[in-house]
């Protein structure tokens, strides 16, 4: 099976162009350039929704799992910042589910303009896996890397083109590390994936469940992520991600483990107002070097002395802005 997936992908699955190629297998083509995202003309926006909905999951459709997203400078790369899908303006949180919305309400957000796309949010409860294989599809082309490529036919779930063409999304069934490494990254919770429907298999089917796939890439491609790794388990088990001990004891044994003790301890409170905030931003990122488990990150955070403050224990906001900051610049949340 995997064999004639990886012929399907060299021969036609995908068009030159980026797009799934629908009249190889008995539908209608579409048809898109590369760059829709950056291009804002109304026929390229309105592609979007209807490429969605005719190849992404329809499981995945009817839940209320959505965000908006547009492309802003933090920490001088671009990053793909969420917002909610109600045209407030306001920030969406990958951890909070007041802030996500249905696919119908995040479309038309989009449709009206002022965001580059939409995002669907990986929550605990759910069974679903996002990888994200970075750098490794020519836009001109559409060939893969050899080794995307492999993934995506060893993992055999519904897989499409990210926004900047360059990369490639895989949805499955299963629990993920939450972990990223290099040009690869596999998260079941805290983290929203980037929507486009450019299909590349998979279109219009449920995700499968890919488990011994995901303990496979994250053996392979992860175990470096941090210098140990526990593989996933199915979500029936426990589930394939570090404890909090064993994160602070990475923290503590890093090249930066020195700094990392000092803003854990009383170091982190020696200065007041934005001395400590700019502790408190130090430390989590930190932490999140180890773990993008945005929770874990705030536990880690509430066990040290910055973590005892007022402004962090009282202000909701603040926590939740610092911890996807961190996670932020942690994984480098560049355009893919």
């Amino acid at each position: 099976m995997a064999g004639q997936i990886r012929q399907d992908l060299a021969a036609n699955a995908v068009s030159a162009d980026g797009w799934f190629s629908r009249a190889a297998h008995g539908g209608t083509g579409m048809t898109c350039g590369e760059g829709m995202m950056r291009d804002r003309s109304p026929s390229r926006a309105e592609a979007l929704p209807g490429a969605v909905r005719e190849n992404f999951p329809p499981d995945m459709l009817a839940l209320r799992r959505y965000v908006v997203w547009r492309y802003e400078e933090r920490v001088g790369k671009s990053a793909k910042i969420p917002y909610v899908a109600d045209g407030t303006g306001a920030r969406a949180s990958s951890t909070d589910p007041a802030t996500w919305r249905g696919f119908d309400a995040a479309a038309r957000v989009f449709l009206v303009g002022g965001y580059d796309g939409v995002g669907f949010v990986f929550s605990p409860g759910d069974p679903y896996a996002g990888v994200d294989l970075d750098d490794c599809r020519d836009p001109e082309s559409a060939a893969l890397e050899a080794w995307a490529s492999e993934l995506v036919a060893t993992l055999e779930g519904y897989a499409e083109v990210s926004p900047s063409g360059t990369g490639v999304h895989i949805v499955v069934c299963g629990a993920a590390p939450n972990r990223h490494n290099g040009r690869v990254e596999a998260y079941s919770s805290g983290r929203y994936f980037t929507v486009t429907g450019r299909a590349i298999f998979g279109h219009g089917m449920p995700p499968p469940e890919r488990q011994e796939g995901l303990n496979m890439l994250a053996q392979k491609y992860l175990s470096g992520a941090t210098g140990t790794h526990s593989i996933a388990r199915s979500r029936r088990g426990e589930p394939g991600r570090l404890g909090d001990m064993e994160v602070d004891d990475l923290c503590r044994g890093a090249r930066n483990g020195e700094e990392y003790v000092y803003l854990v301890g009383r170091g982190g409170i020696a200065g007041n107002g934005e001395g400590s905030l700019e502790a408190e931003r130090a430390l989590a990122r930190l932490i999140a070097s180890h773990t993008q488990d945005a929770a874990q990150v705030g536990r880690l955070m509430d066990r040290s002395l910055l973590g005892q403050r007022p402004e962090w224990r009282e202000r909701v906001d603040h926590r939740t802005r610092t911890i996807e900051f961190a996670i932020a610049e942690a994984i480098g949340e560049r355009c893919k």
